[in-house]
């Protein structure tokens, strides 16, 4: 289920991260941003709360994918209020200044629109209305207090027994709607009774979910007219004959929680308002009517009342929003001056105040006003909740740091919660969970242009890049890494260096395809790959001695170990665009340098094997074009040295009879031997007075840095010079040698072969080579000049024998 949300989510950046600093696109009302996660997060719902579904989604899951839902409808309703510029409209003041007759509707109107604390503050209460409970209207009954009606005519009939004194107790005497309170102590049927208060609930749940009209009605087709009456008290008068004319402009607020019919409303509003929150406080009334009075007029004086029915943390912030907003409305339109309907003929004769001097006088109050809203909001953070998730939930949270306009407070507590132990203990499903919301939360503040802190951002979407590693959900990492900025190719160059060493080249690919789609540089990305495979592969590998390793180690059997395969495995990243082929050029360059003077010539084979094999023309340098050419044709000679000595040991044995077939068997043997042993000599000459590896220059060499960093002899840094004297101290003592011994061995089928073993001591011998100083050179564990000379002197007398000359100088003249 969290994978589909995964993919929605993802879906939802890629659609709109080219639209970043765009934010009417962002917050389109039916196809931004918010709207699409929302969809997204209604469909799972749906699925979850399906009867035929056959997922087992525990109620939690679905309980938070609600927060979360209502959670992102409320981040785009404030957004769009801070986001859009105002535009200039005339003020309340101005309006009335025009028309002293303009209707409270409009003024308070022009009160709200002038106003974005007022403006949010409502849009926080109608978003506490529109995700409440579906409020459950009470059965339904006809007739008006049934059941005490019956009572006190029964009452009546026996007035003045002893049955009527015994039976008539605290009833009412009379049925007008008041009569409970009006007679201290008197009560209604125990059925009316409980009737009135699930009435009274529920007239009080649909003023908690903004559904007034909807209770009005209710009322009505419950005989129960004059509460209906009173909740039609609650309408701003308005009276279309005084209607001040709105500018035609898209962008115009309309207030439909404030509107009403032409001609409609309460003028005496303020009133009404205050026989309400009397009738709040009147402890003669049940607890659910006093309820229903305080929904009507929300003040501090009716605030405990309106917490009394709280049962969840949305009832505290929409009860806590309501009391602002209504309080903070009367309080302007208290200071509005010349208005008819609030002051009646006085307004007329009123002083005339400038609109300036108003507005300054209300843009300062605004501002202690906004202040100490924002203290009493914050005691949301730790207020106890019945029913439903904690303050301390992290919706909740985000809803309140939100509410009160501190976004960059809000991410950093998000960065702190979600590098807590206390996070860390949740279950890794709903750690996922929490991370994707928290990452795309500060996604659509980036898109909006509010960039949360740089550091909060970095953190939290590298939490949800390691979440969605975790996941394996290698499809969508490229898209969110991309989103870092400046860290972007760094941190998606991590995930692709710590997958599998394992992996195909096809896999590779695409990994570096993706980095493209998704705007990151794949060369860039592929270099940064290949440099911290490398660093990491080294962190388990041995580091060069000072002294070459012992011969017997070439002729070790070797398989590789997991280390070495992963540094062998860095190069592969480079082989996939022509403009990574320099880097890869260098790069295994000083891998196969490092594996040759560790005696791993196996290792060094696979690093040349992993490259293409005409790569060298790549090089940026004739430094690195010549090495790589050099390491190519020794490898080739190495094999060639391992097919001559399987061929030797593929000698044909005589079987005495000295047929046909068994001479032509033996011809071809010896022709193939002695070719091959003849490309062996030619290589290997060539090899010998070509400067194998000697006059290798460092310059464009950037990927020997990490190598040098881990190779270090006796504490010192190994420079790439001295490891290639290293390599030629260590192989061409040895192919020397193992050339002497292959044409000597074959000496017995082709005396001239020994003339050639001879010969070739010459070429050891001539100082333009300077051969001779890599038998006990420093980096030599001992002098093999001495092992060689006397194997020329077995030479020397083995061509004396065969030739049946005891002069050697006779023997090499001819």
């Amino acid at each position: 289920m969290e994978d589909d949300l995964d993919v929605a989510y993802a879906q939802t950046v890629t659609k709109f991260s080219p639209n970043s600093g765009r934010p009417r696109i962002i917050l389109q009302e039916e196809s931004g941003l918010v709207e699409d996660l929302r969809k997204a997060l209604d469909r799972k719902i749906q699925a979850a709360t399906d009867e035929h579904n056959d997922e087992d989604i525990p109620l939690s899951e679905v309980a938070a994918m609600r927060a979360e839902r209502d959670t992102w409808s409320l981040l785009h309703s404030l957004a769009a209020i801070r986001v859009f510029p105002d535009h200039p409209t005339p003020t309340a003041q101005e309006v009335l200044a025009e028309n002293a007759f303009a209707t409270p509707q409009i003024l308070v109107g022009r009160l709200v629109a002038a106003s974005k604390p007022l403006r949010e503050l409502m849009t926080v209460k109608t978003w506490a209305e529109d995700t409440a409970p579906e409020p459950m209207a009470p059965e339904p009954r006809t007739g008006y207090w049934n059941y005490t009606r019956h009572r006190i005519l029964h009452n009546k009939r026996v007035a003045g027994s002893k049955a009527a004194s015994a039976g008539q107790g605290n009833m009412v005497t009379e049925m007008d709607p008041d009569a409970v309170s009006r007679q201290p102590g008197a009560t209604l049927d125990a059925n009316d009774d409980g009737y009135e208060r699930a009435l009274g609930q529920a007239v009080y749940a649909y003023i908690r979910a903004g559904r007034l009209e909807t209770a009005i009605d209710m009322c009505k087709s419950l005989d129960h007219p004059w509460r209906s009456a009173i909740l039609r008290g609650s309408e701003l008068f308005n009276w279309s004959l005084f209607s001040v004319e709105s500018p035609q402009d898209d962008d115009d607020m309309v207030i439909d929680d404030l509107s009403a019919d032409s001609g409609g409303g309460n003028k005496r509003r303020r009133l009404w308002k205050e026989t309400c929150v009397t009738a709040a406080r009147s402890t003669s009334l049940n607890q659910s009517t006093r309820a229903m009075y305080a929904a009507l007029a929300p003040q501090r004086r009716t605030l405990p009342v309106l917490l009394s029915q709280c049962r969840t943390w949305t009832d505290h912030l929409w009860a806590h929003s309501a009391v602002l907003f209504e309080e903070r409305v009367d309080a302007q339109l208290g200071q509005l001056k010349g208005c008819f309907w609030l002051s009646g003929l006085d307004a007329l004769h009123s002083p005339e105040q400038s609109d300036d001097a108003m507005q300054d006088v209300l843009f300062q109050d605004e501002e202690t006003w906004k202040l100490e809203a924002q203290r009493e909001l914050s005691s949301l953070k730790e207020v106890a909740v019945e029913e439903g998730r904690p303050a301390w939930d992290i919706y909740h949270i985000t809803q309140l740091l939100y509410v009160m306009d501190q976004s960059g407070e809000l991410i950093n507590t998000a960065e702190d919660y979600i590098t807590s132990t206390q996070f860390e203990a949740l279950p890794s499903s709903e750690k996922h969970r929490i991370v994707r919301f928290f990452a795309h939360l500060c996604l659509f503040m980036k898109y909006l242009g509010l960039p949360p802190a740089s550091r909060a951002f970095d953190v939290i979407l590298r939490k949800y890049l390691g979440s969605l590693e975790a996941a394996k959900r290698t499809d969508l990492i490229a898209l969110y890494a991309a989103t870092l900025g400046a860290s972007a190719i760094e941190r998606y160059a991590e995930y692709l260096a710590g997958l599998d060493a394992h992996i195909s080249n096809e896999e590779r690919r695409a990994g570096l395809r993706r980095a493209a789609e998704h705007q990151l540089d794949a060369v860039l990305v592929a270099e940064s790959v290949a440099d911290k495979v490398g660093r990491r592969a080294f962190k388990d590998l041995p580091k060069l001695q000072a002294l070459a390793p012992d011969t017997a180690d070439l002729y070790a059997p070797h398989v590789l170990k997991d280390e070495e395969l992963l540094l062998i495995t860095s190069v592969e990243w480079l082989v996939f665009s022509p403009q990574t082929y320099p880097s890869a050029v260098e790069l295994v360059n000083s891998i196969v340098r490092y594996f040759l003077a560790m005696g791993n010539i196996n290792a060094a084979q696979e690093a040349m094997a992993r490259v293409p094999s005409d790569l060298a023309k790549e090089a940026a340098s004739q430094a690195q074009r010549v090495e790589h050419f050099n390491y190519q044709r020794f490898l080739e000679l190495w094999q060639l040295f391992s097919q001559v000595v399987q061929h030797a040991a593929e000698e044909p044995q005589s079987t005495g009879a000295g047929g046909v077939i068994e001479r032509e068997t033996r011809g071809a043997w010896i022709r193939d031997y002695t070719r091959q042993l003849e490309a062996l000599h030619g290589d290997v000459i060539y090899l010998l007075t070509n400067d194998w590896l000697k006059d290798a220059h460092t310059e464009g060499c950037e990927w020997y840095l990490f190598l040098g960093c881990n190779i270090l002899t006796s504490g010192t840094s190994v420079t790439r010079q001295s490891e290639l004297d290293l390599v030629r101290q260590l192989y061409i003592p040895e192919i020397i040698i193992r050339l002497h011994a292959a044409l000597i061995d074959s000496g017995n089928i082709a005396i001239k072969n020994i003339r050639l073993a001879l010969e070739l001591a010459n070429v050891v011998a001539d100082s333009r080579y300077s051969l001779a100083d890599e038998f006990f050179g420093s980096r030599s564990q001992r002098n093999r000049l001495q092992d060689y000379l006397a194997a020329v002197r077995t030479a020397t007398i083995k061509g004396m024998e065969l030739s049946g000359t005891a002069d050697p100088f006779k023997f090499l003249s001819n």
